[in-house]
């Protein structure tokens, strides 16, 4: 049996490749399902470019963010789904997809009624059957497989009980806060008892999905699902590179699409529309190894931190993106204010010259972007007197280097996706945390621990502040660059929320084309 820890290095490969190619009363989670009243669709076709294809539906057996966000991802349905709303596009509430209604038994003990509106579309056949429990209890179950790399998806769970044909119940084997954001995971879709690894897996969401022979991907809209779509069609065009792209925008060829942040003042003075999607769970981490001096040292640590202006890093070199710890942030209740996030940076020069021990900061290569963004904070050091050099390292070094071997003294390179809050709890931040590679503190671990196992929203978010607060105060990493996305628009467009949590492609339902 694979362990934990092989899953995570096959999750990071993976990531790898494909960075190569291309108070009270507050809520951590939406418990009400929202009844929402059903779209109709606007006439025509909207135009998404993207670069690269990925043509494979089992979305159980794969890692691809293609698939779930341009591929066939938005034809299928979740027991869950992320609401897509602008006042929370930063977050992961989460509301029914699949379900009506659901009930809180007792700490792992969860009631889940389904909505019997929602059919499965068999094309061939040309029908539509309802989706039932049997179909949700098949699909999980099928997550748990030996060879599905999703298992920490239903890791939590003991056993799926059928209750009635459209009423199931969850037993866990403990309380899981991160429950709900497991059944929205855009991987967590539900297919037919009936099937299993085939050419077309039938789906039960808004859109119905087919691909041509050029690789071209298209989404019609499901005229059976109970919630519809704003748009009749969304068509993804396959550009070979970003450079195709951005002519298929200019010339009109298609309607949206991300550009680069360089290109955005071109695109702006030419009149274009622009939304930045801030990403959770990617991008740059900043790392100190504890391990090994002189970073062992806690008042040493806190000096390289009070060193940087990662603020003005980020606007010198990618444009956009936050500083965070990295948390992944289920509510605007976990958000820690900006000023505490500024407090642990540009301080005062004087303990930096106190660093005796030269240490070398490994840049990952991932891109100009990533070595500039590196090579300024090793000049902001430089400015406050650490002795620092850079050391740029290729993929596959930084991959062996910091995540394998933990060879290095400091570190900053791209974050392998982690969109669970417990996942990055326990895995990066815990000090035996399969995936910490920076080292830890019994502070921490006391305030983890307690984190990951609480299931009362108002008081998981006061630990989630809490937690953030003092992983700043150890001072052994930060997101130094989280993940934005600009995406730009034509003047046709509506509707765009700007919100892929995990991946899902929930938000193209509500987009419309005037």
């Amino acid at each position: 049996m694979r362990t934990a820890f092989t899953i995570l290095i096959i999750t990071v490969l993976a990531w790898l490749v494909l960075a190569c190619n291309s108070t009270n009363g507050r809520s951590n989670i939406q418990l009400e399902p929202v009844r929402i009243e059903r779209l109709e669709p606007s006439p025509g076709s909207l135009k998404i470019g993207v670069v690269g294809s990925f043509p494979y539906k089992d979305l159980h057996k794969v890692i691809s963010e293609w698939a779930t966000l341009y591929g066939p991802g938005p034809s299928y349905s979740r027991l869950m789904k992320f609401a897509m709303d602008a006042k929370t596009a930063s977050y992961m509430p989460v509301v029914c997809d699949l379900c009506n209604s659901f009930e809180k038994i007792d700490s792992t003990t969860y009631e889940f009624n389904l909505n019997q509106q929602h059919q499965f579309y068999f094309a061939e056949e040309q029908v539509l059957r309802p989706v039932t429990g049997s179909d949700v209890i098949f699909s999980l179950n099928r997550m748990n497989e030996l060879d599905s790399p999703h298992k920490i998806l239903v890791d939590s769970i003991e056993s799926i009980e059928l209750l009635s044909p459209f009423q199931i119940r969850f037993i866990l084997k403990y309380p899981d806060p991160d429950f709900f954001l497991k059944l929205a995971s855009p991987y967590a879709v539900i297919i037919p008892e009936e099937f299993d690894v085939i050419e077309n897996i039938p789906g039960s969401g808004p859109w119905i999905y087919s691909r041509g022979q050029s690789g071209q991907t298209n989404l019609h809209s499901a005229s059976s699902h109970p919630g519809g779509t704003g748009s009749l069609k969304i068509e993804f065009p396959i550009a070979a590179n970003q450079e195709m792209v951005l002519r298929m925008l200019k010339t009109g060829l298609v309607d949206v699409a991300r550009i680069p942040e360089s290109y955005w003042t071109e695109f702006e003075q030419d009149g274009f529309q622009s939304v930045v999607i801030n990403r959770q769970g990617r991008g740059v981490i900043f790392g100190l190894n504890s391990n090994r001096a002189p970073f062992n040292n806690l008042e040493t640590r806190q000096s390289i931190f009070s060193g940087l202006n990662p603020f003005s890093a980020i606007e010198e070199s990618f444009g956009i993106g936050e500083i965070s710890t990295g948390l992944p942030l289920a509510s605007s209740d976990w958000q820690l204010p900006k000023h505490k996030i500024m407090n642990a940076f540009n301080g005062i020069e004087a303990k930096l010259i106190q660093i005796e021990k030269p240490f070398v900061l490994v840049i990952a290569n991932f891109g100009d972007d990533y070595i500039k963004h590196g090579e300024l904070l090793v000049s902001q050091l430089k400015e406050k007197g650490a002795k620092v050099e850079a050391e740029i390292v290729t993929r596959a070094e930084y991959l062996e280097r910091v995540w394998l071997d933990k060879d290095y003294d400091a570190f900053v390179g791209p974050l392998p996706p982690t969109d669970l809050p417990n996942h990055f709890a326990l895995g990066f931040i815990h000090s035996m945390g399969e995936m910490n590679v920076t080292g830890g503190t019994p502070i921490l671990d006391e305030v983890v621990e307690k984190f990951a196992k609480e299931d009362d929203p108002s008081i998981r978010a006061d630990l989630a502040n809490t937690l953030q607060e003092e992983l700043l105060k150890h001072s052994l990493f930060f997101m130094a660059a989280g993940l934005a996305e600009r995406w730009v628009l034509n003047d046709s467009v509506q509707n765009f929320i700007p919100a892929m949590p995990m991946g899902a492609g929930d938000l193209w339902s509500n987009l419309q084309k005037q």
